[in-house]
């Protein structure tokens, strides 16, 4: 199985496999070189990673949301999600998916061009974040 670590490797990103401890930080690809970071925003941990790789630099970046409930306990809850998820399908720089353990996880990733400084990670953070808000506020109802 892949882990949370190879899928942020792919492109694109695909989650599965592996699940982690709420509140425990998705271990990311750290080559050397690597700059990694960790921030909250509306009480979502966030893991990014920014690697150099020629005159560019590849930006990951990925969050857990929370777990997917069972269809026994609440099957409409769990339909609304299954189908915000669905329509997250064309994103461009995002990818939803939900892993082995029923939890869903976010990630993306893109290519960033010098300079590599915060300014230039905040940009990609920003346009990451730009796209994902409207399904975050979505299934912030039901998680």
């Amino acid at each position: 199985m892949q882990t949370t670590a190879e899928m942020l490797q792919a492109s694109p990103p695909a989650l599965s496999g592996t699940s982690y401890a709420a509140g425990a930080p998705i271990p990311l690809p750290a080559p050397a070189g690597t700059t990694r970071c960790q921030f909250v925003v509306d009480d979502i941990q966030y893991q990014v990673t920014v690697t150099p790789e020629g005159k560019d630099a590849c930006f990951r970046i990925g969050a857990e949301l929370g777990y997917l409930p069972y269809t026994a306990q609440c099957p409409d809850r769990r339909r609304d999600i299954m189908t915000i998820l669905r329509a997250t399908q064309d994103l461009s720089l995002a990818s939803f998916r939900v892993d082995d353990s029923q939890k869903i996880v976010v990630a993306g990733e893109s290519r960033m061009a010098p300079p590599f400084d915060l300014d230039g990670i905040l940009y990609e953070v920003v346009r990451f974040q730009q796209e994902i808000r409207p399904y975050l506020r979505l299934l912030g109802e039901y998680l």
